[in-house]
């Protein structure tokens, strides 16, 4: 393991995002690096990617974690990347729980295959963003989350711009989990395939042409939906008339999430900060944990 390397000149930002936060996370880091004059390019894996590898580049793998693990278009994408002996790179996790057991563990596969490219992670790191499964959180910490991600990416614009070296301590029960997810990653079709359409559908098609693998068709102005759902929730928040509903772990999944909602309350700036107190209590509990220390600590 090294223990510094040299400010990078240039730094390219491959990307997965399913609802939007991990899209907001690194367009906000990208701004960051270009503010400590390091060149930058984001490359969106969400559609066809135009990634080619550059020399000298830092690379930056951002994504949502799901199921413990970095989704499947992350693994895809590093099994098609080009070999880079000595090459650089820099892993991030964005999640809703924060870096709590078992997400600790959700960069290592990523790493590992970042490792047999070439490739040497000189830093890691995660960030939070509002929550969009399993758990909805109240819109002040939901707004609190977006708030402090400028913060939060310029901490690591400066860490990587000063060549500082970060990798995470990672506990061997975490391992074992994120292990168990990638067989979790198998039960994603099923999810798809049971998706319910109501008829509030105008088959307007956006689902279809946003699914990152292709998995929906249109036919006879209906969504049809086949065996690639990767469980990204893409076509469920984004339906103009919300007429997709989840045939199975429907309770996983609410209807208050709206990223862009939120970032407009925020910009027209009609939420007072929360203070130390109020987030302690709104994030009472282990399954908030991660948020709590995450938007409380120095």
């Amino acid at each position: 393991m090294v223990s510094s390397y040299e400010k990078p000149k240039t730094a390219q930002i491959v990307y997965f995002s399913g609802t939007g936060g991990t899209k907001m996370a690194a367009s906000a880091l990208a701004d960051a690096l270009i503010g400590r004059e390091i060149t930058c390019e984001l490359f969106s894996l969400n559609g066809k990617s135009s990634f080619v590898g550059e020399s000298g580049a830092l690379l930056i793998v951002m994504f949502p974690v799901y199921a413990f693990n970095a989704p499947v278009i992350i693994d895809d994408f590093l099994a098609a990347l080009a070999f880079s002996a000595g090459g650089s790179a820099a892993v991030i996790a964005v999640s809703g729980g924060g870096e709590v057991s078992p997400n600790t563990a959700s960069r290592c596969r990523t790493i590992g295959h970042l490792r047999k490219k070439g490739f040497q992670t000189v830093y890691e790191a995660g960030l939070v963003m509002p929550s969009n499964l399993i758990m909805e959180y109240p819109e002040a910490i939901s707004l609190a989350l977006l708030r402090i991600l400028p913060e939060k990416v310029e901490q690591i614009a400066a860490d990587l711009s000063s060549g500082t070296v970060k990798r995470l301590k990672i506990h061997v029960f975490d391992r074992f989990l994120a292990r168990l997810g990638v067989l979790e990653k198998r039960g994603s079709p099923d999810f798809g395939k049971k998706m319910k359409v109501d008829d509030a559908c105008k088959g307007c098609g956006l689902c279809a042409a946003k699914c990152p693998r292709g998995n929906i068709a249109l036919k006879n102005g209906r969504p049809v939906f086949k065996d690639r759902c990767i469980m990204c929730l893409g076509c469920i928040y984004r339906c103009p008339q919300k007429a997709l509903t989840p045939g199975i772990l429907k309770s996983f999944v609410f209807a208050g999430y709206d990223l862009n909602f939120l970032q407009k309350k925020l910009d027209e700036g009609s939420q007072e900060h929360s203070d130390s107190e109020e987030i302690k209590t709104l994030t009472k509990g282990y399954l908030m944990s991660g948020v709590r220390k995450y938007l409380l600590e120095e």
